[in-house]
């Protein structure tokens, strides 16, 4: 959306100094962007902005490739070094799954529980606000 925009808007500020004014200042904003939205908000470029996004049509993907990857860079030497002795050699840790309905919730709420046997009284009752 904003690329087509900036090149209408650049348009019109060149074809005002060609016609002599050298200096664009705020009186000139207005004049120039009218012309300028509506040359650049079309309906096409409203949907090819959308579609460029992943939003309509939905595409999840489309953001997820544009994302720049993070760089993995250690900086301390310790960080190279991993404790492993207290780890299980066939442990696979399960990533969780985030409850959507109000069902799938109640089983992580008993684990959270049965967790909470260790807590003072007042603990209990914050956690149990929380949940």
């Amino acid at each position: 959306m904003f690329a087509p925009l900036k090149a209408a808007y650049y348009d019109q500020v060149k074809r005002l100094k060609r016609g002599g004014i050298g200096t664009i200042g705020k009186q000139h904003f207005t004049y120039l962007y009218s012309p300028t939205r509506e040359r650049a908000f079309t309906k096409k470029n409203i949907l090819a902005g959308w579609a460029k996004a992943g939003l309509f049509p939905i595409n999840p993907d489309r953001v997820l490739t544009d994302i720049p990857k993070p760089v993995a860079t250690l900086t301390d030497s310790k960080a190279l070094e991993a404790d492993v002795s207290n780890c299980l050699q066939d442990e696979v840790v399960q990533t969780p799954v985030t409850p959507v309905t109000s069902a799938a919730l109640m089983p992580l709420q008993d684990l959270i529980k049965q967790d909470a046997h260790a807590l003072d009284e007042m603990s209990k009752q914050r956690l149990q606000r929380h949940v």
